[in-house]
């Protein structure tokens, strides 16, 4: 609870507080469910046309979609219940890709004639893409236009609906070639072992299959363009993609490149139980095989780009910062904080500073360590919505009440005041010292750290079990009175 001593329900930042908890209730409202919450309304919604009158529409009718779960919204109700320990309530949305895992198997073997799995940014429950994503007959609404060959070199991945369509890749635009997010959420599975210590061996295979995917069918493509795997360097060619949904028809997406060397990473520190001596040996080769992130100047600053290159840009991502979210590539005072402190200032002014919905701008700040700008961001994220239900947030671009919108919120609000990497616990990294809170989070290897904050001095911190005190480190500039 943020402000503790002083309650004022008109206050903003109290109201971030408050809302935290209330969001977590809203989520907790699915707990026990067979499929994930959906991101677009979870369990109690509006009746659409209170929403808008152009969807006088049944009352469980929501924008995008009713059958599938849209990944990269998805994810964002799920990565703070590892923080906030709602570790039955995140089993769904895991579930959700596992019991999919036989058709994802199956379309790349049917399409692609290679091993791994290819799970659609538009998750399904069989694994499979959906009608609308792949594209009606006809010449329609989200048609599905001429059909090419797989590997076909007019498919850039910058086509869409009554377009070039490829072999077994979706015709709709956005996310055709979008996969990042069956890695992000392999990566949540692991980070999910590391802070509960739960036996994830139902999961490997999906786990497995999601990383393979990418070194087997980017590999099969290169030896089509060139007759060679690799490029001359010895690196993996990740082309078509795309960086998220905003640059089609990358090379080299940086996103990609974050999910693979984390998911490859936590693999290789994973137990024999999970991950066999020789596997271990195959994702050390795998990890040499992923090609660098792609750096730029401007205006003599470097920057980290979205992608080696790509074709066509649309959408208001930022898929440049995945490695410091959700991937956890780098951490509060490494050098590279600066290129990417950078890169958001060099960034495009439509992409940056939005509030609603999934963007997570205050995430990201939290993450390079920028105080001010963070706690901006979130208060004004996690603000009363205008409704009478103070998380009832939306449309924005989704839908009300909007759960990625409360839970990037929620990330943001939790990074502020814990980061984990490794074995390590970085308290109050981008913390406002006027701001009194009184916090209780989940750290890896099962680990709780309550404490309080108070006038700007850290008064009491309880960590358990005892011996992971050692692996605390506390903001300098936190003036600590407890013994």
């Amino acid at each position: 609870m943020i402000n503790p001593g002083h309650p004022d329900p008109s206050d903003p930042v109290w109201q971030m507080s408050r809302n935290y908890q209330l969001f977590r209730y809203q989520l907790g409202g699915n707990i026990s469910g067979e499929y994930p919450t959906k991101f677009n309304g979870g369990n109690l919604i509006f009746d659409p046309v209170l929403v808008s009158k152009k969807t006088a529409y049944e009352p469980d009718w929501r924008q995008w979609g009713g059958a599938v779960h849209t990944a990269q919204n998805q994810r964002l109700l799920y990565w703070p219940m590892l923080k906030a320990a709602f570790f039955d309530a995140i089993i769904p949305q895991f579930e959700l890709y596992r019991k999919g895992l036989p058709g994802a198997t199956a379309r790349v073997r049917k399409h692609f004639g290679h091993d791994g799995a290819a799970f659609s940014e538009y998750m399904s429950a069989p694994g499979i893409v959906f009608g609308a994503g792949w594209g009606w007959e006809g010449n329609g609404h989200r048609a599905r236009g001429e059909e090419v060959p797989f590997g076909d070199p007019r498919a850039t991945g910058a086509t869409g609906y009554n377009d070039i369509a490829e072999e077994g890749i979706m015709a709709n635009q956005s996310c055709a070639y979008h996969w990042e997010s069956q890695l992000e959420h392999a990566y949540m599975i692991l980070e999910y072992h590391r802070f509960s210590g739960r036996d994830i061996s139902m999961y490997m295979p999906f786990i497995k299959a999601s990383v393979l995917f990418f070194d087997e069918h980017y590999q099969k493509r290169q030896v089509m363009r060139t007759g060679h795997p690799l490029d001359a360097n010895g690196k993996l060619v990740i082309y078509p993609s795309t960086s998220c949904e905003s640059y089609r028809g990358a090379r080299n997406p940086s996103d990609l490149i974050a999910g693979l060397r984390a998911c490859l990473n936590r693999l290789s520190e994973l137990d024999d139980k999970y991950v066999r001596a020789e596997e271990k040996e195959y994702y050390k080769g795998f990890l040499n095989r992923i090609p660098d992130y792609s750096i730029a100047e401007i205006g003599g600053e470097k920057i980290i780009k979205p992608a080696e290159e790509w074709l066509k840009e649309a959408n208001q991502e930022l898929p440049q910062f995945y490695p410091l979210f959700p991937f956890d590539q780098y951490q509060i005072g490494d050098d590279e904080i600066q290129i990417f402190k950078n890169t958001y200032d060099k960034a495009p002014a439509f992409r940056k500073g939005v509030i609603k919905s999934w963007h997570q701008d205050g995430i990201f700040f939290a993450r390079m360590g920028m105080t001010a700008e963070a706690a901006d961001y979130n208060t004004r994220k996690l603000q009363d919505s205008e409704r009478r239900y103070p998380t009832f947030w939306g449309p924005g671009h989704d839908w009300v009440p909007d759960h990625n919108w409360g839970g990037s919120g929620m990330i943001g609000l939790q990074e502020m005041i814990m980061q984990t990497f490794d074995e390590q616990i970085f308290l109050f990294p981008s913390w406002p010292e006027d701001w009194d809170v009184d916090f209780k989070l989940h750290a890896p290897y099962n680990t709780i750290v309550e404490g309080i904050l108070k006038d700007g001095k850290l008064v009491k911190l309880k960590v358990s079990p005892e011996h992971r005190r050692k692996n605390v480190i506390i903001n300098p500039l936190i003036e600590i009175r407890f013994k």
